[in-house]
C-alpha cells in the first residue's frame, strides 16, 4: 500500500485498472490483518466492494459481513443497512459452498439494524431466515431461531414483526422433545417477546412461559447460561408474580449465573432488580451496591446501553434524601455522558424525575410540552393537542433552577437525535407496550390537578376500579400506576373506587412503589392505601397502614415521604381519633414542620398549613421568619414496633464492641464507623461537624452562629481547600498536545497508516480522560477535596461500612439507626423517641 497507488485511484485511469487497485488494497488490508495489525473492516469492504469482480466474491461478502457487524455495535445503523444490501447482492450473483453462511450472518445483522428503523425490511430477513431454518436439523434450527431473536430489537413497537419473531421461535421449538433443556432458552426468548405484545390474554402467555421456562431450567440439567436467560426472563416478565424479597433471591442468583457462564448481558437486569426491589423493600445499602456496580460497567464498557442510567439513579437517591443540588449535579452529569442514539432516553428520564422534585420544592424548573414529544402510538383522544405545562417560573436562588450552562433538556432536538440514529422514537427503554392504558390513568390525575376537572377524573377511576383494573398490564409500571390511580381516587373523593382500589394495594402496603426503571420513588405504598381506608371508614386499617408509611419512609430515608406521612398521620388523628390524640397529632405536625423548614421542602407547605389549622395551631416564628433556622426535630413516639426496645447498647470492651437492641445482642471487632456512631449517641439532637468527629473532644454546635461556621466548614482550624489537578500551564500543555494529536491522526486515517493512527488514539484516549478528570462544566479547575470534604466523605463511608456490618445480626438496629443517623459535613442522631443507651462498660 503506496502513496503512488493512492495517487493512482485519484488520476484518470481506466474502471479495470480502478477494480485491479482496489482489489490490491484490499488484499494488502487483509495480509495487514493476519500479521496481527488492526484493521477496519469498513475500509477492507470498501475496497472489496469496489473491486468487483476482480475480488474474489466470498473475501468481499465476508469483510461487508464484518464491517456491518462493526457498524451495528457502534450503533451506525443506516451504514449496517447498506452493507447488508450489498452483502446479499454479491451473494446472489455466487452459488458456491460456504457462502450460505455468510448469507445467514448477512440476514442477521440485517435484522438487528432494521427493527426500529424499516421494520418491514427486517421482516423480510427475518423470514428469509425462518426458510432456511426450515431446512436445518432441530439443533441448528435451534441456534439460529435464538440468533435470530437476540439479534432483533424486541423493544420495537411493530406488531407483525413480533409475530413473525415468535413464529421462528415456535417452529424451533417443534423439533425438541420436552425434557430437552434447550427448550428452555426458547421458552424464555418467547416469553420476552410476547412481553412486548399488548393486551391481557398476550401478557397471561408472557407470564406463564416465563415461569415454565425458570421451573425447567431448575428441574432440568441446563447450562448456567439458559439458567440466566430464563431467570432474565422471568425477572422482566413476572414483577408482581413475586414479592420483593423472591425478586433480589432471583437477582443475586442471576449474578452468580452470570458469572459462571461469562454472559455479561444480564448484569443490568440483575442489578436493576436489586435497585427496585431492594428500595422497594427496604434493604438500601444492597440498592446502593447495585448502583454502584451499575456505574462501573458503564464506566468500562465501550458502548454501554444507557451510560446516563446510573447517574440518574444517584440522582434519584439524592432526591430521596432531599439534597436537591446533589441531584441536579448528578442529572446534569447524566445527560452529558449521553450518546446522540439514548439521548432521548435520558432527557425523559430528567424530565419525570425533575417534575417529581420539583413538586416537593414547590417550584417550577422549566415548561415542558408534555405529550407532542413522546407521539405514542395510540394515544388516547383525551390528549391530542394537549400541551400541559408545569407551575409558573421559579423563584431564582434555588439550586434545582441555577443556570444548567450547556447542558439543555430539549425533548424536541431529543426526539431529532434518536430518529436520525435510527432508534425508534416512539418508546423509551423499557416503556411498557400498554402505555395507552397506562395513560388513562395518568390523565385522570391530569384532569382532577391541571383541569381542574373531578367529575371527569373520577369517572375515569371509577369505571379502572371496577373493572379491577384489568386493563393495566401487569408489567414494570402496573403498581405505580394503581398508586396514582389511588392518589386521584383520594382526591376526588370517589368512594365507589376506593374499596377495590384499597384491596388490590393492600398485599403490597409494607413496599415502596418505584417505576420508570426505578428512576422515579413513588413513595411507600401504604400512603397511597391509607387514604383510601379512611375514606371507606375502615379505621383500623387506616390506623395500620398510617404507621406502616411512617416506617417504611423512614428505613429507605425518603425525607419528603416521611414528612408527608407523618402529616397524613396527623390529619386522620384528628378527624377520626379520640381527643387523646391530640398530642401525638401534634408532635406528628411539629417533626414535619422541622423536615419542611429544614430540608425547604415547600412542596408540603400547603397541607402544612391544613393541617395545622385542623389542629387550630398556627405556624410558629421561625416557620414565618424571612430566614428561617434549621429547626432540631422534637422528639416522637416511633411507629416501628422494632424501636420500642426496652434495652439498647452500644459498648466498647476492649477491641470489640458490644451491641444491643430488642434483647438481642452481637459483637463486632473494632471499627472506626462504630466510635463514630457512638459518639453521636453521646449527644443526640447536636450536629457535629465530621472534622469534629475525626477529632473528637471539640464543643457542639449550641447557637445559629455556630451552626452557620459549622455548614460553611468555618471551624477555627486551617481547611486545606484543596489543589488544583492540573496547574494552568499544565493544562495548557495538556490541551495544545490533545489539539495536535488530533490533527496529526486525521492526517494519519487520510495516509492510511493504521500503526499510527492506532498510537495516536491511544494517546488522545488518555489526554481527554486527564482532561475530563482536571476540569468540569464550562472548563471550571477540579481540585482535590478539602480537608472538609475528605473529612465527611470519610465519616459517611466508615458509618455506612460499620450499618451494613450491623444490619445482618440486628436488623432493628439498623433500622433505626439508619432513619436517625444523618452524616454529612454535618452529623447528627435524631431519634423520633428518647432511647436510652447504654454507652459504657
Amino acid at each position: 500500500m503506496t502513496e503512488s497507488m493512492r495517487e493512482a485511484l485519484g488520476a484518470g485511469i481506466s474502471p479495470h485498472d480502478r477494480r485491479d487497485l482496489h482489489a490490491m488494497f484490499a488484499q494488502a488490508l487483509i495480509e495487514r490483518n493476519r500479521q496481527g495489525i488492526a484493521v477496519g473492516a469498513s475500509e477492507v469492504a470498501d475496497h472489496a466492494l469496489q473491486a468487483r469482480p476482480a475480488f474474489p466474491p466470498a473475501d468481499a461478502a465476508e469483510w461487508t459481513c464484518r464491517a456491518a457487524r462493526e457498524a451495528n455495535t457502534a450503533e451506525a445503523f443506516e451504514s449496517t443497512a447498506a452493507l447488508v444490501v450489498d452483502g446479499l447482492h454479491i451473494l446472489s450473483l455466487e452459488d458456491g459452498q460456504g457462502l450460505s453462511d455468510l448469507r445467514r450472518k448477512l440476514l442477521l445483522e440485517g435484522v438487528a439494524a432494521n427493527c426500529a428503523r424499516e421494520p418491514q425490511t427486517a421482516r423480510e430477513y427475518l423470514r428469509e431466515l425462518r426458510q432456511i431454518a426450515e431446512r436445518l436439523e432441530p439443533d441448528a434450527r435451534r441456534c439460529l431461531a435464538e440468533e435470530a431473536i437476540d439479534a432483533s430489537n424486541i423493544t420495537v413497537q411493530d406488531l407483525a414483526l413480533l409475530e413473525d419473531m415468535r413464529q421462528l421461535l415456535q417452529l424451533a421449538l417443534g423439533g425438541l422433545l420436552p425434557n430437552d433443556p434447550a427448550r428452555v432458552g426458547l421458552i424464555a426468548r418467547e416469553a420476552a417477546v410476547l412481553n412486548r405484545i399488548p393486551g391481557p390474554a398476550a401478557k397471561l402467555a408472557c407470564e406463564t412461559l416465563s415461569e415454565e421456562a425458570l421451573l425447567a431450567s431448575a428441574a432440568s440439567e441446563a447450562s448456567p447460561k439458559l439458567r440466566a436467560i430464563a431467570t432474565a426472563t422471568h425477572l422482566l416478565c413476572n414483577h408482581h408474580a413475586h414479592g420483593p424479597e423472591s425478586r433480589l433471591d432471583m437477582a443475586r442468583g442471576l449474578s452468580a449465573y452470570i458469572s459462571e457462564a461469562q454472559q455479561p448481558d444480564f448484569h443490568l437486569i440483575a442489578n436493576c432488580t436489586m435497585v427496585i426491589d431492594g428500595l422497594a423493600a427496604g434493604h438500601v445499602g444492597e440498592a446502593d451496591d447495585a448502583i454502584d456496580r451499575i456505574s462501573r460497567e458503564a464506566a468500562s464498557a465501550t458502548h454501554h446501553p444507557v451510560s446516563w442510567y446510573p447517574f440518574h439513579l444517584r440522582a434519584m437517591r439524592a432526591g430521596m434524601q432531599a439534597d436537591f443540588k446533589a441531584a441536579r449535579r448528578w442529572l446534569e452529569v447524566g445527560i452529558e455522558n449521553t450518546s446522540p442514539a439514548t439521548y432521548v432516553d435520558a432527557a425523559t428520564s430528567a424530565w419525570l424525575l425533575l417534575t417529581q422534585l420539583s413538586r416537593m420544592c414547590g417550584v417550577s424548573i422549566f415548561h415542558v410540552p408534555i405529550l407532542p414529544y413522546l407521539e405514542l402510538p395510540a394515544l388516547p383522544k383525551e390528549f391530542e393537542g394537549a400541551d400541559f405545562q408545569i407551575a409558573p417560573p421559579a423563584p431564582s436562588g434555588h439550586p434545582l433552577c441555577e443556570p444548567w450552562g450547556e447542558v439543555v433538556i430539549d425533548l424536541a432536538e431529543a426526539s431529532r437525535h434518536t430518529t436520525s440514529h435510527g432508534r425508534n422514537s416512539r418508546a423509551p427503554i423499557g416503556a411498557s407496550p400498554d402505555l395507552t392504558a397506562h395513560w388513562r390513568v395518568g390523565y385522570a390525575g391530569v384532569m382532577a390537578r391541571l383541569l381542574n376537572d373531578r367529575d371527569g377524573a373520577r369517572a375515569i377511576v371509577e369505571d379502572l376500579a371496577q373493572q379491577r383494573f384489568g386493563e393495566i398490564p401487569h408489567d414494570a409500571q402496573w403498581l405505580a400506576s394503581i398508586c396514582h390511580a389511588a392518589q386521584t381516587c383520594s382526591e376526588v373523593e370517589s368512594k365507589k373506587a376506593a374499596g377495590p382500589t384499597l384491596e388490590i394495594l393492600r398485599p403490597f402496603a409494607d413496599r415502596n412503589a418505584l417505576t420508570a426503571m426505578g428512576l422515579v420513588f413513588a413513595g411507600p405504598i401504604a400512603s397511597f392505601a391509607a387514604p383510601l381506608a379512611q375514606m371507606i371508614d375502615d379505621h383500623q386499617s387506616a390506623e395500620t397502614l398510617g404507621k406502616t408509611a411512617i416506617a417504611a419512609s423512614d428505613q429507605v430515608g425518603a425525607v419528603f415521604f416521611g414528612a408527608k406521612s407523618r402529616l397524613d398521620r396527623a390529619s386522620f388523628l384528628l378527624e377520626a381519633g379520640p381527643a387523646s390524640d391530640r398530642d401525638e397529632a401534634r408532635t406528628l405536625v411539629d417533626a414535619s414542620r422541622a423536615t419542611i423548614d429544614r430540608f425547604g421542602l415547600e412542596g408540603l407547605r400547603t397541607r402544612l398549613d391544613a393541617v395545622e389549622q385542623k389542629l387550630d395551631v398556627g405556624p410558629t416564628a421561625a416557620a414565618t421568619s424571612a430566614a428561617p433556622e434549621p429547626a432540631t426535630p422534637p422528639e416522637l413516639p416511633t411507629n416501628a414496633p422494632e424501636a420500642r426496645a426496652t434495652e439498647a447498647i452500644f459498648v466498647q470492651e476492649g477491641h470489640t464492641w458490644r451491641l444491643g437492641w430488642g434483647g438481642l445482642e452481637m459483637r463486632l471487632r473494632q471499627q472506626r464507623g462504630l466510635e463514630f456512631i457512638a459518639l453521636l449517641l453521646e449527644r443526640p439532637h447536636e450536629e457535629i461537624h465530621a472534622r469534629m468527629l475525626m477529632s473528637p473532644g471539640a464543643p457542639p454546635a449550641t447557637d445559629a452562629a455556630t451552626r452557620a461556621d459549622l455548614a460553611s466548614g468555618d471551624l477555627g482550624i486551617a481547611d486545606d481547600s484543596g489543589l488544583e489537578i492540573l496547574d494552568e500551564q499544565a493544562l495548557q500543555s495538556f490541551r495544545s498536545r490533545f489539539e495536535q494529536a488530533r490533527a496529526e491522526l486525521e492526517e494519519a486515517q487520510a495516509n492510511n497508516d493504521l500503526g499510527r493512527v492506532e498510537t495516536l488514539q491511544r494517546e488522545i484516549d488518555f489526554l481527554a480522560q486527564e482532561l475530563s478528570s482536571a476540569t468540569g462544566l464550562q472548563g471550571r479547575k477540579r481540585r482535590t477535596g478539602s480537608d472538609n470534604e475528605r473529612a465527611r466523605i470519610a465519616v459517611r463511608k466508615r458509618v455506612k461500612a460499620s450499618l451494613d456490618r450491623i444490619r445482618r445480626d440486628l436488623p432493628g438496629l439498623h433500622a433505626h439507626l439508619s432513619a436517625s443517623l444523618r452524616t454529612g459535613s454535618i452529623c447528627r442522631y435524631a431519634p423520633e423517641s428518647p432511647v436510652s443507651w447504654q454507652t459504657a462498660a
